[in-house]
């Protein structure tokens, strides 16, 4: 769970309580905070809808260089990697550590950014795929489970 001690929109004591629920149901949960982050309920909020649909939510923390993320990626051979940008992240900052990620991670791991920053992208992110409603989250997962040979998703 990432929240920001600085957050004005959602208090930190609303993820608390996200995360005590999360553990009563035996939901690994590592609960950190983003330095002068202002909103990082995002990732719970995707963990929790993901979970339940059989997804394996790996946490690499927060401020993760993206040499760490390709390094973790491949290490865990994971299927999909993952991340959540605040209305406050730059831009044009997200789109050039995307597309860098995406050169990066071998071509068998896809890329899902979401959160309310991506409604902002103007231009295509080739190989990265932009979920701004987090709504969509379960119906993305299962459009790629379809689309996913078996022998690369979960």
């Amino acid at each position: 769970v990432l929240q920001g001690l600085e957050d004005e929109v959602v208090p930190p004591n609303q993820a608390e309580m996200i995360v005590n629920a999360l553990r009563a149901k035996r939901v690994p949960v590592a609960y950190v905070t983003f330095p002068g982050e202002q909103h990082g309920l995002g990732l719970l909020m995707v963990e929790a809808l993901l979970v339940p649909e059989g997804a394996q939510c790996i946490s690499l923390g927060t401020q993760t260089p993206i040499e760490d993320i390709r390094r973790a990626a491949v290490a865990h051979d994971v299927h999909v990697v993952a991340l959540s940008f605040s209305s406050a992240f730059p831009v044009r900052q997200a789109g050039e550590g995307l597309a860098a990620l995406r050169r990066q991670l071998p071509g068998k791991i896809a890329v899902w950014a979401g959160g309310e920053m991506t409604r902002r992208v103007r231009k295509a992110l080739p190989g990265v795929l932009l979920v701004p409603d987090i709504a969509a989250t379960t119906a993305v997962l299962k459009a790629w489970r379809t689309t996913t040979p078996k022998s690369v998703g979960p």
